[in-house]
């Protein structure tokens, strides 16, 4: 059993004090995260990732379902969660591979999720047709999963000759986003495989129309955690290869995530690590052993991990409760604890206003959610105020009689659409927002502008 103090734990030398960023989500009385149920439709894949979090560690292998989930599975899970998640993500293994994936997205509109996506490796939507067919069911979400800006750097990571046909399945996306409303994402895990192209791959993805670029640090689970050694960086190594991105115009250096790394540990992309959503994650299948959005003490690991370091498992330091940063932080997994100690990773300090972006402290000066409630017509509930720093928006869920709808206030020369600009905010809203909607929309933000 692996006690807690055979890791290495930083001295006092080494705990450098690192000033936290002001909170990218808001702590209000009225916040929610953005609830995501996870539809897991395929136990299979055409691609075969070194860092795969699916495939099992013993054999590389599907285990907990069925190759194609039946599509009476998926629509009573969809059911089961309607009206209680804000949008559903079809995944597992390779989702567009499901003959029925068109239909599951048509019966998730019907049930009005709001946010209907898929994860996918691209590949099958280098065929435009199928990619339509996707959007016209209902899709109007796609997270990319592309690992390099070439064939080489790619197909390396991914065990297939794959990357033009995952690049032509991006290229589908983007022209059809002039005819429907997509969000257009690409998810590129930053492996040993992948590091010294890392800084080019998000820029091309930029440049090629991402609306965010996601990097998400190998987690060492799965088919990962077999191959540890050939496939999971030093999370200071990550960090290094994303430094030539910090020369990127903020604007562009925003649209970038870095997820599954302890704050502490991203160095100078600390305010862009993390995500506004929570995970909902079904209990019927193998899934519900997935490590899930929370750390222990290693104290209470070793006494309750046996065996070698765990694979599913992460755990905190005692000095983790000291952390500006503990209640959102997943803690760091187990394996990679074992196998690099804890010399990256240091308690972060306080927050300061000088650490948050203008538009934050602004927000949360002239904007905070208990003015905007009072500001609302009577029988009317703010569900939600949610302040994501990475793209300097504020986004508010507002219920009404007749349903709920979404509020996006902007800084007003941010140079992007806005249905009204009053004083320093521009206004837009989303779907659902009718003309008694519109109204109080125009009202609030008129009484905003007296500031």
């Amino acid at each position: 059993m692996r006690r807690a103090n055979r890791a290495r734990r930083p001295t006092d030398d080494h705990r450098a004090a690192v000033t936290a960023p002001a909170p990218s989500i808001a702590t209000s009385a009225n916040l929610r995260r953005k609830a995501v149920l996870q539809a897991q439709v395929m136990f299979t894949c055409n691609n075969r990732c070194w860092f795969c979090l699916d495939r099992n560690e013993v054999d590389g292998e599907f285990h907990g379902g069925p190759a194609v989930v039946p599509f009476a599975t998926i629509a009573a899970l969809l059911q089961a969660h309607a009206g209680s998640v804000d949008a559903v993500m079809f995944t597992h293994g390779e989702p567009t591979l499901h003959p029925q994936l068109p239909a599951m997205l048509a019966l998730a509109r019907d049930l009005d999720f709001a946010g209907r996506g898929v994860v996918t490796n691209g590949r099958r939507l280098a065929d435009g047709d199928r990619a339509r067919a996707l959007c016209e069911a209902g899709a109007n979400r796609f997270v990319v999963s592309i690992h390099g800006p070439d064939a080489a750097t790619h197909n390396a990571s991914v065990g297939r000759d794959a990357f033009v046909e995952a690049a032509a399945g991006l290229s589908q996306l983007v022209a059809l986003r002039g005819e429907f409303d997509l969000e257009l994402t690409t998810s590129t895990v930053a492996s040993k495989l992948n590091l010294p192209r890392l800084a080019d791959t998000l820029r091309w993805l930029l440049d090629r129309g991402a609306d965010t670029a996601v990097v998400n640090v190998v987690r060492p689970t799965g088919h990962a955690r077999k191959h540890f050694a050939k496939v999971v960086p030093r999370h200071a190594e990550v960090v290094a290869a994303l430094a030539p991105l910090l020369e990127l115009p903020h604007d562009l250096r925003r649209r970038i995530v870095l997820e599954d790394i302890p704050p502490c540990a991203a160095g100078p992309w600390v305010s862009l690590v993390g995500t506004l959503e929570a995970w909902v994650v079904p209990t019927t299948n193998e899934s519900a052993n997935a490590p899930v959005a929370r750390g222990t003490t290693a104290q209470v690991a070793a006494e309750t991990v046996s065996g070698e370091a765990s694979a599913g498992q992460t755990v905190k330091h005692s000095e983790c409760t000291t952390c500006a940063a503990n209640d959102h932080c997943w803690g760091v997994w187990e394996h990679y604890a074992h196998a690099y100690g804890w010399e990256e990773f240091q308690p972060i300090v306080g927050h300061s206003a000088a650490s948050s972006t203008a538009f934050e402290r602004r927000v949360g000066e002239l904007l905070p959610a208990h003015r905007l409630t009072q500001a609302l017509p009577q029988a009317w509930q703010l569900l939600s105020w949610t302040l994501d720093g990475r793209r300097e928006r504020l986004r508010l869920r507002i219920a009404t009689d007749a349903g709920e709808f979404e509020v996006m206030v902007e800084a007003a020369d941010a140079g992007r659409p806005a249905w009204i600009r009053r004083g320093h905010w521009a206004w837009s809203h989303g779907p659902g927002a009718d003309a008694a909607c519109l109204s109080a929309i125009e009202a609030i933000a008129a009484a905003c502008a007296q500031d």
